[in-house]
Order: C-alpha cells, then structure tokens, then sequence
C-alpha cells in the first residue's frame, strides 16, 4: 500500500502529550519514523 505519510509525520512531530511529553512514531521494526527531536 502507498500512502502519503507526510501528514502524519508532521501530526506526529508537533504533538504534544500533557505537559512534558511528546508523541513519536516508529515502524513495525521499532525503527523511529518521526519524533519532536529532528536531531534523531
């Protein structure tokens, strides 16, 4: 299946999850796909 992901990424990068954290994305090998760090 081709899906355009770059929506979530983006979802994902600039959500916020209570005061401190953050939500991150990883794929079905636990490799990271989109994080608040840009850095990773």
């Amino acid at each position: 299946m081709d899906v355009q992901i770059t929506g979530i990424i983006d979802f994902v990068a600039n959500s916020q999850v209570g005061e401190n954290g953050y939500a991150f994305l990883i794929d079905s090998n636990n490799r990271m796909i989109s994080c608040l760090n840009k850095v990773l």
